[in-house]
């Protein structure tokens, strides 16, 4: 399961929500939880923002 998915799930919000708040598409999102793209630079930023913590540190 990938760190994004865990904070996600951790802070018991759906994908659309989430989507809402990061200024994604919600087909985006499933994309980064899945892994097949990479969380670029400024959306590591609006997470950090949405969750209060860096997704680095997530195990």
């Amino acid at each position: 399961m990938s760190k994004l998915k865990k904070l996600r799930l951790l802070s018991n919000m759906s994908q659309h929500q989430l989507s809402v708040l990061l200024q994604i598409s919600q087909s985006y999102l499933s994309l980064l939880e899945r892994e097949k793209r990479d969380i670029t630079p400024e959306l590591n930023k609006k997470i950090e923002e949405v969750f209060g913590y860096s997704i680095k540190f997530i195990d």
